[in-house]
Formats: structure tokens, sequence, C-alpha cells
């Protein structure tokens, strides 16, 4: 029949185009494999990724070290020679005067006077109708503002332990770095006698914290139910100024609202639904209430500390009139951080500020600057250039060192980034070595991040650290809650923090360390091992199709 060897050779063609089939099958296997050789060595494996952050310090690390300061007065430096080293090129210079401090705000203002004295609607000169009002030893009143004026409660006596302590915060920062308007002209004037005379021992380890029992700030007492707004009778004074309360001589005020005790004024001012509450008060009582450095330090530390608070806050005042009661600016406690060892380094020390081209320098400081000092720039991300602000390496052995490990997956949602980071890259550093440009690499595209927002996004101590990414065997705990204020900034809050998430150094827990990203040797050996890939299955597939092969390969078509 004429088509039976037409049947037979598409008989035998058949086993061609299924041989042809399975070999593109094949090689389609062949270069999936090839595509996932990257994924498969940029993946981790059986683990989390995560970024460790090796660190020292706490605090911006700009001019004075507190721990620096503790460790050259326990070499034998003295005050002013702890100060030439954080402030080189500034000049010894006498100032003083009363600072304004906001202590407390709220929709009222609850205080007392616990040696008596009396509520006044203006400072000094002539009252309004009602005022002053005599308050006896312990006496609480209530102030609040009703839309016209200021009206005054009587609230009976109260145990001085009562009270509601809120911190306050400034709503602003306080401008050292722009020039005062109108700066207190300093008068040139020989370092003064650093010698305070007889000091108190210093505790055994010398760690903030650890002061005797009356330098331990007053306790908050538990908070009081929420009061109405005292009615404001006919019996009840209206004053159409800011209320004064002015104690008896030698006396002190008590905000019961901030729950601590004061000397010098308290002004109860702002408007309805805002009360603010400011302590008046002279330099150096003021100086007396800090809660920078133990008392119990190093005479000299204690002593260049006072020097740094008092420039300060007088040029905080030359500035912007006030200065706030927190990190932010100063850590002030008021009687309650009264010590023999404060008292005698402000003694000491009476009028001494730094200077620097005529006017009050910029003296700040923080807890620790790990070693090495830094830069404006480094420290606040500024672009001003103070010559008196360097970065330079301290004569200490204690950077107060820590670490932490944080999971990638936490950093960009503490950041806010949308993608996966898959590394956090150091662009530049500073002349201290803190970073200045960062960026973060993800797979939605690179990001630069500024350094101190990266800090106070994952609540870190200070930007003095080094990153190594890795892979840990479980997901670490959850970084620290971000700062808006510099809460680390103190030799005090430095004990408090080491038992916070962010620990001091320790061993290394990652448990596999791996290359940060891909890099370009990373891109030769999968080129090699995807070419080893490549030959062996196209060997495979070639062996293959010869054995398929074989029996028809000497047919005719």
């Amino acid at each position: 029949m004429p088509d039976e060897p037409l049947r037979a050779a598409r008989s035998r063609r058949r086993p061609h185009r299924r041989s042809r089939t399975a070999l593109v099958a094949v090689l389609l296997a062949v270069l999936g494999t090839l595509a996932a050789v990257p994924t498969a060595l940029a993946a981790p494996a059986d683990g989390v990724a995560v970024l460790r952050l090796d660190g020292r310090g706490h605090g911006h690390g700009v001019g004075l070290s507190q721990w620096g300061a503790r460790s050259m007065a326990a070499q034998g430096v003295d005050a002013a020679g702890i100060l030439a080293h954080y402030y080189p090129g500034t000049e010894t210079g006498s100032a003083g005067g009363e600072v304004v401090v906001g202590i407390a705000s709220g929709p009222r203002a609850t205080l007392a006077l616990p040696q008596g004295g009396e509520l006044r609607s203006a400072r000094g000169g002539p009252q309004a109708e009602g005022f002053p009002i005599a308050l006896g030893p312990g006496e609480v009143v209530t102030i609040h503002h009703d839309g016209s004026g200021w009206r005054v409660s009587r609230g009976g006596v109260r145990g001085l332990d009562v009270g509601n302590a809120q911190m306050f915060q400034e709503s602003r920062d306080c401008v050292l770095l722009c020039p005062p308007e109108t700066t207190p002209e300093p008068t040139p004037t020989p370092a003064p006698d650093t010698d305070p005379g007889p000091q108190p021992a210093p505790t055994p380890d010398g760690c903030a914290g650890c002061e005797p029992a009356d330098e331990q700030p007053e306790p908050p007492a538990p908070e009081p139910a929420p009061e109405p707004a005292p009615a404001a009778g006919p019996e009840a004074p209206r004053s159409p100024s800011p209320i004064w309360a002015v104690p008896v001589d030698g006396g002190t005020v008590r905000s019961i609202d901030r729950g601590r005790t004061y000397r010098g004024l308290l002004e109860v001012g702002g408007g309805a639904g805002s009360v603010r509450v400011r302590n008046h008060v002279d330099i150096e009582d003021y100086l007396r209430g800090m809660a920078e450095v133990p008392g119990t330090w190093p005479a000299a530390a204690v002593q260049a500390q006072t020097v740094a608070a008092r420039t300060y806050a007088l040029r905080a005042m030359a500035g912007a009139g006030e200065i706030c009661d927190s990190e932010s600016c100063q850590v002030y406690a008021g009687v309650a951080r009264e010590s023999a060892g404060q008292d005698a380094a402000v003694a000491a020390t009476r009028g001494w500020v730094l200077t620097h081209g005529g006017a009050l320098a910029a003296t700040f400081y923080s807890a620790s600057a790990g070693g090495h000092s830094a830069t404006v720039q480094e420290g606040f991300g500024s672009s001003y250039d103070i010559p008196y602000l360097p970065a330079r390496p301290e004569p200490t052995d204690d950077v107060r060192p820590w670490n932490l490990e944080v999971s990638l997956a936490d950093v960009a949602a503490r950041l806010g980034y949308p993608g996966r980071i898959t590394d956090v890259r150091v662009d530049a550093a500073g002349p201290s070595g803190r970073p200045l440009a960062m960026t973060l690499v993800s797979d939605a595209g690179d990001r630069p991040v500024d350094p101190q927002d990266f800090r106070r996004r994952l609540g870190l101590r200070s930007t003095f650290f080094t990153i190594e990414s890795g892979v840990a065997g479980q997901a670490p705990p959850p970084p620290p809650a971000p700062v808006e204020a510099d809460q680390l900034a103190t030799a005090e809050a430095v004990a408090t923090a080491e038992a916070g998430p962010v620990r001091p150094a320790r061993a290394r827990s990652l448990a596999v360390v791996r290359p940060r990203s891909l890099t370009p040797a990373d891109g030769l050996a999968a080129a090699r091992i995807g070419r080893l890939v490549v030959l062996a299955a196209l060997a495979a597939a070639t062996t293959w199709a010869a054995a398929t092969m074989a029996p028809w390969r000497n047919r005719n078509p």
C-alpha cells in the first residue's frame, strides 16, 4: 500500500519530538537552578538577620565628659586642668545672676511654703486687691486661671510628701549654639582657689546612684485623684497678673505638682488651661540643686562640672530667658540634691565661668564620651564649627562600653522604611570615629539615614558605635524605646540605663556571622558555582539525550 512508507516515516520521527521536548525541560531546569544560586547565597539560613552594634559612651560626647572628668580627677588633675582639656582655648571669667527654671506645667498649680510666707500678685511693688495673701507653714494652695484672672484656693495643710511628680519638658531647645543677644560682661580673673577643704569619701565603686541616702532625690508620692477646678467664690482673691510664691527669709517653696522643694521664688503664669510654674533662683543656689554628678565624686570633677553648668545656665538665660530642669538642658532637682560635696564645689568655684571671644562659652557636656570627645557636627549633626569643642581623646580607661543586637526587621519598623533592609552602612565618619553619614541598604532601594535620627529611633546611648551584620539563632528583644531628648546625658542616668535592653559590653551572641551584603567576591563565587551547575546539568542532559536517541541514530527517516 502506498501509504505504508509515509506512516512508517512518521512513526520514526515521533521519538525525536519527545526527545526535544524533554531536552528543553532539562535546560529550563538548569537555568532555574542558576538563577537561584545568588538568592541561596544571600538569604539567611535558619536564623534571623540582625545588626550588632558595639558602642561606647553615653550621650552626645561634645565637650566635657563627666566620667572622663572623674577619671582625670582621680589621676590628680585639678578642675582648671580638666576644663582646659575639654574646652581648649576658652578663658576664665566671672559672672552671676538669677536663673529662671521651668519646673511644672498643667491645668493648675498646687504649691506650699514649708516655712510659711505669702502669695503676691506682683513680685514687688503695688499689689492687686486681696494681695498679698499670708500663708502658714505647710499651707497648700491651688492656683488656676479662670479666663479673666488668676484665682487662689486654699487647700489646708498637708504633709510635704504629698505630690504628683510630673516631668516638665521644655518645648524648645536652649539654643546654646546661637550667639546670645545679651551676655553678662565677664571680667577676666585668675582661676579661683579650687581647694574646697575636706570632702566626703567617694563610694567604694564610685558609681552613679550610689550616693548616701541624704543625696537621693525625693521619691514621688502616689498620684492623687484628679481634683475639679476650684470654685471661684467671692472670697477667692483674683490677680490680673501671674502670682508669686515668696517664702520667709531663708525659707523654701514646694511644687506639689512636681514633687520637689526649691530655694528662691515660684512664679505661676501662663494662661487658661496651660499653667506654668517657674523657679526664680540665684545661680549659686541653683547649682547646689544640680543632679548631674554625685557630690561624693573627687572634688576636682565636681568643681569642673559646676563651672560648666554655671556657664551653660547663664548663657541659656542670655539667649532664651529661661532653662528647663531635665536632660534637655541640665538636670535640676532642687533642695533634695544638695550635699556637702556639691555645696563645697559651688563655694570653691563661685562666679567662675568660661568665656570665648568675650562671650560666655557653649559648655556642652554629657555623661561619657567613650574615650574620645566629639565635634559639634558628630554630636548634634550641626554645621557649626566651634573651635573650643574639638574631638580629642580622653585620658581614661573607663569608656562605658555597651552593645545591642537588633533585628533588621525592627530597624525597618523603627525608621519607617517600607522595604526589607539587608544592611546598614556607615558611609562617612568624623574625627572621633562617630558616623556622619549612613545608608539603609534595601530591596526597595537604598536610602540615607541621619545618624542622630538612627540613634534616637533605636534608643541608643550614643552614636559612637560600629556595626556588624549577621544571623542570630532567634529574634533578639525589641530595641529600647525611642528617645526624644538626650535622656542619657548625665552620669546619674548611666547606672539606671545599664539595666535596660542596651546592655553593657559582653561576649558576642551572634550564632553565625555572615557577609553583610553580596560583594564582588561573592558574585565571583556565585558565577563559579553557577558554571559548575550548568556544566553538570548539561553533561547529564547530553548523556540522557544520547541514550534516548541511540536506537534511532543510524536509521533512515
